[in-house]
């Protein structure tokens, strides 16, 4: 395998990424915009890229999918990435996770986040999530809540035709559960299903606005952390790693990370370090 070292360049750096280390799902939701790739990276290929990461100086990786945990090595990245020093997220459907799990690994592991797109099983259908996944994230977080205090709890809610009505109806569960960041995202139909479906989950600029208003008074009393996000607030500030070890921003995949190193992928890329910068910051808080 070819190294392509660039000495850290702290112009170019990114703090936190999220790596898409599957695209397989055990979900059908019908508003998935995951990037569709067959191949996945071994535990060697994995572990280099990891590497790279740490190489290039970035602080935060949140580890997705698809499933995250219908990738085989999924909790070893997290315990490798954890003793490099890099802050670990979680971002699952929790249908495979299991207390061993927790008890094995938990320590390695400073977030989890699951999606949660409504208060009741009835508005989780309607944005066609397994019929008990509303029963098995709030019990996740009930157990996390009560056992593993230290893994902070981050919920993600998709902002939808079927749901966005009720999403305010979420902030006193969000308070019972000590939700530390609760981030809210439109519909994105960018690709794939998300794009198919797009007449029956778009909703508008004034939905969205009416939505946002909604919260305004939500952060700091609810949850310590709430971002309300639209398409535009993730141009050029996103940074993903795909399963096969590519790099993407902007939907323009800029480079593989088995074949170069991060910050000479970032260099020709349309990350801007201001934007990104702004978006990441808060999370080296003391307080997040």
């Amino acid at each position: 395998m070819t190294a392509n070292i660039a000495f850290y360049n702290k112009e170019v750096h990114c703090n936190t990424v999220c790596w898409e280390v599957t695209s397989r799902c055990n979900d059908h939701c019908r508003f998935c915009y995951r990037n569709m790739i067959s191949k996945e990276l071994d535990a060697y290929e994995a572990f280099h890229v990891l590497d790279r990461l740490a190489e290039g100086g970035v602080r935060k990786i949140s580890f997705t999918g698809g499933e995250a945990l219908l990738y085989p090595h999924t909790w070893t990245l997290i315990q490798r990435a954890h003793k490099l020093g890099i802050r670990t997220v979680l971002i699952s459907n929790a249908r495979l996770l299991t207390d061993d799990m927790l008890k094995q690994y938990g320590a390695y592991l400073d977030w989890v986040t699951f999606s949660l797109d409504g208060a009741t099983a009835q508005v989780q259908s309607a944005m066609t999530r397994h019929p008990r996944h509303f029963e098995c994230i709030t019990g996740w977080l009930s157990t996390l809540q009560q056992h593993y205090p230290h893994i902070k709890r981050k919920i993600n809610t998709v902002a939808a035709l079927p749901n966005h009505e009720y999403i305010p109806d979420m902030i006193p569960m969000a308070h019972a559960f000590d939700i530390s960041r609760w981030k809210i995202l439109r519909f994105f139909p960018v690709r794939g299903i998300a794009q198919r479906n797009a007449d029956d989950f778009s909703i508008s600029d004034e939905q969205f606005e009416v939505l946002r208003a909604r919260l305004s008074d939500c952060e700091g009393k609810t949850v310590d952390w709430l971002d309300v996000e639209d398409h535009e607030d993730l141009m050029d500030s996103y940074v993903s790693i795909l399963p096969d070890g590519g790099l993407k921003i902007n939907e323009q995949v800029v480079g593989n990370l088995l074949e170069n190193s991060l910050n000479n992928l970032l260099v020709r890329s349309g990350l801007s370090m201001r934007r990104h910068t702004e978006r990441t910051a808060r999370i080296f808080d003391q307080s997040a």
